[in-house]
């Protein structure tokens, strides 16, 4: 039976620049960063769903990618329902790219992010309008066990690098104490970190 795939596309990081007008006014910037960020060791990128989920998709497929087998099912199956927990084990990469599948995971990953929320505030201001941001990106990092994300853009804002860092502050609650080594995971974005990719 067919489904519906969450990944929408792998590229190098000279196709996607290949996409960009030459003559635009920032052609030069953004040449400017892909050399940067391929200095890096990064050379393609794999893209996902925009459904307001990126950030999770693009840590699991980041983390599939880059990381053993059993530490990538370990960190994942938690959030997992019955059908796609067998499949995790039996076929990860279906997982990955089943967007069905992809989604269950990150609905269950937001129902944790209001369950264990121990920021002031409320969790929903930082999942405006379904994009997780701001500190429900924290709590993202913690329920999966990643302790920074470093992402990386072609296009930032004038007062903005091609480079943002987020950490997890050592001074909150660890959600995955089964864990010991947090993973550093590595994020693409084209335009001003405005959607997630996986960077590889």
């Amino acid at each position: 039976m067919a489904y519906r795939s969450c990944i929408r596309k792998e590229k190098s990081i000279d196709e996607i620049i290949s996409e960009f007008c030459v003559s635009s006014k920032n052609f030069r910037n953004i040449e400017m960063n892909a050399r940067a960020i391929k200095s890096h060791g990064f050379s393609r990128v794999i893209d996902v769903k925009g459904d307001g989920n990126c950030l999770i998709y693009s840590i699991i497929v980041y983390l599939y990618y880059t990381r053993d087998i059993n530490s990538f099912v370990y960190s994942v199956m938690t959030y997992c329902d019955k059908e796609t927990l067998v499949e995790l084990f039996r076929r990860p990469k279906y997982v990955i790219t089943n967007y069905r599948m992809m989604l269950s995971i990150a609905t269950n990953i937001r129902k944790c992010i209001v369950s264990k929320w121990d920021y002031i505030g409320s969790p929903w201001f930082h999942m405006n309008g379904d994009a997780i941001d701001g500190l429900a990106r924290e709590m993202v990092m913690r329920l999966l066990g990643v302790s920074m994300i470093t992402c990386y853009t072609l296009c930032p804002n004038e007062r903005e690098s091609y480079i943002r860092k987020t950490n997890i502050p050592t001074d909150l609650v660890d959600l995955r104490p089964d864990i010991d080594t947090k993973w550093h995971v590595s994020l693409f974005s084209n335009f001003s970190f405005n959607h997630y990719a996986a960077l590889l």
